[in-house]
């Protein structure tokens, strides 16, 4: 770790975040009387590519390495998470260690609002609950599995090769995005007897896809991958409308992530640095590194030690982590974003997911570990914060001037406010 890994800041000046949990697959399986912990002990890929909560913050799923998901009932309340050896569950929630049988790259939670997903499947005979977590696979294959049993519901396949990534959409209607190696990106939906079928395949035209996203209005899918861009994918009729380009990266682009207003796009990169982005005009808002002074195009495009790999908005929008090759973990906070606020020292970190009250960031390691970090807000969100989250989610970026409102707020709202500005000083804090 290096100094030149933070702009202005040394390292002892920034507040360093508590760890509240700290998991590793080898210790949990040696106390648990599960068989599948045992047999899991010695099975290769110890990496954790991918970890998650639930929506509702009842669950959190670990990818442990080893070809095992941990999937633990968790207490928000307390916060605690529940013991593998407690029969009587956590609010009638247990403790699952699930055998994938092969590695697992990607994992994400979807949650249903709709009846019709409750209802019997047809192939595999066995009843879904509202809440399942997807797993991606080298196989190509995407599994889904019963959170309340543990049980395998349904495998899907029609990628070739690594599924990278796994998005559910955030309307309750359980449409999955799942991105690939093979270069395509994979829109699936539900259909009334409970079946998955595959409706669209987007050729990215890059090597690998490593990222997709939906916005949350579901205009939009976004992609990342083995090339110096991130792609976004208008969609109109269960179609792609148009493809779009936001270029700015030096090296491949692997990790993306929509605010909760969907009027941001962040987007890591193996060039050391995060952009955001305006979606709508696809201009740069801002940067933030991971290595100062600034790396050179040379540098930046090859192999400089400061990799980023996961980037996350926080569930309120105020906030967002990071996790790179310097062996930090940083959660900045916008709009000021020369520096991060809070930092935690975590060797190997790959992933990172807040929970969904925001308090917690959970973050897997190469060595397969899980720590689980406190990232209180420190208050609660501004009331202009709320006020531009509502609007944004309406209203596009070109439509903004034309709103009855003060030029500052104009500002304000296109998330491109100046921090000297008086019209705007109650609205430093987002």
């Amino acid at each position: 770790m290096s100094n030149s890994s933070f702009q202005f800041a040394n390292p002892s000046q920034i507040k360093r975040a508590k760890e509240v949990l700290h998991l590793d697959h080898v210790a949990v399986c040696r106390g648990y009387t599960g068989v599948s912990g045992r047999r899991g002990l010695h099975k290769g890929g110890c990496e954790s590519w991918c970890c998650a909560w639930a929506p509702d913050h009842s669950f959190l799923a670990w990818s442990a390495g080893h070809r095992m998901i941990h999937l633990i009932p968790w207490d928000a309340k307390q916060p605690k998470k529940h013991d593998p050896n407690d029969t009587q569950g956590l609010g009638g929630r247990q403790y699952h260690i699930i055998d994938c049988g092969e590695i697992v790259h990607s994992m994400v939670f979807g949650h249903s609002s709709n009846r019709i997903h409750k209802q019997r499947w047809k192939r595999q005979r066995c009843d879904i609950t509202s809440l399942v977590l997807a797993s991606g696979h080298p196989s190509g294959r995407i599994k889904l599995w019963n959170c309340e049993t543990g049980a395998l519901l349904l495998e899907i396949m029609d990628h070739k090769d690594i599924v990278h990534d796994l998005h559910f959409t955030h309307d309750g209607t359980l449409g999955l995005a799942s991105a690939s190696r093979d270069g395509s990106v994979k829109l699936w939906e539900f259909d009334e007897q409970g079946d998955c079928n595959l409706y669209l395949t987007i050729k990215t035209n890059t090597n690998h896809a490593f990222c997709c996203r939906w916005s949350p209005n579901r205009n939009y899918v976004a992609v990342v991958g083995s090339i110096k861009m991130a792609l976004l994918f208008v969609l109109e009729d269960r179609k792609v409308k148009s493809r779009l380009r936001l270029e700015g990266h030096h090296h491949d682009v692997v990790n993306c992530d929509f605010s909760p207003d969907g009027a941001l796009l962040a987007t890591a990169s193996y060039d050391s640095r995060i952009i955001i982005w305006d979606v709508d005009n696809r201009t740069q808002i801002a940067e933030l590194g991971h290595l100062y002074p600034k790396p050179g195009l040379i540098y930046a495009g090859g192999a400089n030690d400061h990799y980023v790999y996961s980037v996350k908005f926080s569930p309120e929008g105020t906030r967002l982590a990071s996790v790179g090759d310097d062996g930090y973990v940083r959660v900045w906070q916008l709009p000021d974003m020369s520096d991060p606020v809070t930092i935690a020292a975590v060797d190997g970190g790959r992933c990172c997911s807040f929970s969904s009250d925001g308090q917690l960031l959970t973050v897997g390691t190469s060595a397969g570990s899980l720590c689980v970090l406190a990232t209180p807000r420190g208050g609660v969100c501004s009331l202009m914060h709320m006020c531009r989250s509502v609007v944004r989610s309406l209203v596009t970026t070109p439509d903004i001037p034309a709103l009855p409102l003060p030029r500052g707020l104009h500002k304000y709202l296109a998330y491109k406010e100046n921090s000297s500005d008086d019209s705007l000083a109650a609205g430093k804090n987002w």
